[in-house]
Order: structure tokens, then C-alpha cells, then sequence
């Protein structure tokens, strides 16, 4: 039998490279989340904040389970175009959810960070906080990657 919350809601989670957390089939709710293990075999919700690797270091943080997301995204990016990546193995929700770039001194307008993959559907979006320049965007893509980009050029909005 799944059940739901078998932990703290209010727990924060912090997995190891080599952890596994398995939800047994039921539902979970986390507080905060971070590391680069694997959450698998159920529901995941995550109501505060998501760090792969943690704060400081670069990860993937993989979670095969349909997923949640409605807090800050902690994301660390490197020059050279590496970051930290959400990888959803499953369906992803993010409603809510807010990107907080934690050395944006890191950034490089020439560079695509994928910040998070997904096998199954999507629904809602990844709004940025703390981005130098307005022209850094989030872009969904239809092969289930989660980018963010810098656009160049010019945009024009037709009402």
C-alpha cells in the first residue's frame, strides 16, 4: 500500500552523490531538497527550496517520480556553460517556481545551461529573480530540456 508523507513535510532532505531516497510508492513532501542522489518510486513535492549538489557546487539531481516544484531553484553556473541540473524522470510541475542564480558573476551570454530535464509532460514555468540582464531568459524546449538562454536581437510583441 502507497502512503503519503511518511517524513516531516517540514523535513529538508539532503541527498549524497550516491544516495537514493525511495518513497515506496507513496507521496512525499519536502521542505527543501538538495544533493545529486536519485528520489525514485513515487510522488514528490518540493514546497521550499531545490539546490542540486547543494549550494556552491555543481550537480544533477535526478528524481524518478512525478515531481512538484513551487519554491526557489538554487543554481549554480560556471563560465563554461556547466551547471546544475533537475532531472525529472517523470512529470514535472513548476508552478511557482523561482530561479535564484547563486553567482551570477558566473553567467556567459554565449552559453546555454540546461537547468532541468524532463522524460514526461510539463506544466507551469521557471520565473528568474536575480538575472543581470532582462535579455536572460528560461526556454522550454520540446525535446523536454529547461535552458536558460541570453537572447540577442530584437523582439517584437504583436496584440
Amino acid at each position: 500500500t502507497s502512503t503519503t508523507n511518511r517524513l516531516s513535510t517540514s523535513a529538508s532532505v539532503e541527498l549524497g552523490a550516491a544516495g537514493v531516497l525511495d518513497l515506496g510508492g507513496g507521496a512525499q513532501t519536502f521542505a527543501s531538497l538538495k544533493g545529486s542522489g536519485v528520489v525514485s518510486n513515487g510522488a514528490l513535492a518540493v514546497t521550499g527550496s531545490i539546490s542540486p549538489a547543494g549550494e556552491g557546487a555543481i550537480g544533477t539531481l535526478t528524481l524518478c517520480a512525478d515531481v512538484a516544484l513551487s519554491g526557489t531553484y538554487f543554481l549554480d553556473v560556471a563560465s563554461d556553460g556547466s551547471c546544475d541540473c533537475v532531472a525529472v524522470k517523470g512529470n514535472v510541475a513548476l508552478g511557482g517556481t523561482i530561479l535564484s542564480i547563486v553567482d551570477v558573476g558566473q553567467l556567459e551570454r554565449t552559453r546555454q545551461y540546461v537547468i532541468l530535464t524532463h522524460t514526461g509532460e510539463r506544466s507551469g514555468t521557471i520565473g528568474a529573480t536575480n538575472v543581470p540582464d532582462s535579455r536572460w531568459r528560461v526556454s522550454y524546449r520540446s525535446d523536454g530540456t529547461v535552458r536558460l538562454v541570453f537572447t540577442t536581437g530584437t523582439i517584437v510583441i504583436t496584440r
